[in-house]
């Protein structure tokens, strides 16, 4: 969404001259807030969530279509930027201000709709599930298929992002940290047969 300001920001400049140095400072500090809501919303959140989980996926089943279908959306952004830097130099001011007062709903809007799909990937993308059976005499219980199922379908994988979730939120481990850690954790589990695939 950068490029929507920087094309406004040169339109001023170019009319005014260095008279609007003043303007063209308080429009992109003014805006910078609003539109980096919609811009991290939509790009930076859910646009790789969806799209690159649903490639990531395909790309898990040997599908390469995956791959094709993430290559061709990423030169499909960088086109929409060109026209992000062209709708904003011609537009300058109009079309900000038009929308200033819809970005908020706009923005709430796309992260409900992210959420929602970060939810239902979670069941088909994660998989965990527990070895362990319970055995007392000749009777058998295994804890994930008779337990932990039966309480809720995939509540270990979401557990597990929400731990995730929990961890990233704080900051205070790296993303690097964090996979380290899943991949030990994993490897140890599995090992002791906590973990089955």
């Amino acid at each position: 969404m950068a490029n929507l300001l920087l094309g406004a920001s040169l339109a001023m400049e170019e009319k005014d001259g260095i008279k609007s140095l003043d303007t063209v400072q308080n429009f992109k500090t003014g805006m910078m807030g609003p539109l980096a809501g919609i811009g991290d919303t939509l790009i930076w959140v859910l646009y790789p969530t969806i799209m690159g989980s649903i490639s990531a996926y395909m790309g898990l089943q040997g599908n390469p279509t995956g791959a094709i279908i993430w290559l061709c959306l990423n030169i499909l952004f960088l086109f929409f930027r060109f026209k992000l830097f062209s709708i904003g130099y011609s537009s300058g001011l109009k079309l900000v201000t038009a929308l200033g007062d819809k970005l908020s709903v706009f923005t709430e809007a796309a992260s409900i709709m992210g959420l929602t799909v970060v939810g239902a990937l979670i069941p088909s993308v994660i998989k965990m599930k527990v070895g362990l059976v319970f055995q007392t005499g000749k009777v058998k219980l295994p804890i994930q298929k008779e337990i932990l199922d039966q309480i809720m379908p995939a509540l270990l994988p979401a557990l597990l992002t929400f731990i995730i979730y929990r961890l990233i939120a704080s900051k205070k481990l790296s993303i690097i940290k964090i996979i380290f850690l899943i991949i030990i954790l994993a490897l140890v589990l599995s090992y002791f047969g906590i973990l089955t695939v």
